[in-house]
């Protein structure tokens, strides 16, 4: 999660999960890079890390969803396909 102290520094309210590292799988074969903030899944906003996870858990398996981050100053969609199966 981001602190307040960041998110002002970033001028954003309450929103936004900052990546601070990334296993192989999904998001890093998306191009998603660590100090990346995410703020949307599948058009959904994001607030804090717990809700970012369970909302990855319930996407469906095999599909491509969007993911709205923020990388230095600049806001891009990154499509993230989640895998087959899942354990």
């Amino acid at each position: 999660d981001l602190s307040n102290e960041q998110r002002r520094g970033l001028g954003i309210d309450d929103q936004g999960v900052l990546v601070t590292g990334l296993d192989e799988g999904p998001a890093a074969n998306a191009g998603l890079y660590p100090d990346d903030i995410i703020f949307q899944l599948f058009l959904v906003p994001v607030k804090n890390a717990s809700q970012f996870v369970e909302m990855a858990k319930e996407l469906p398996n095999g599909t491509a969803v969007p993911v709205l981050v923020r990388r230095e100053n600049e806001s891009l969609y990154l499509a993230v396909r989640m895998p087959p199966e899942r354990e």
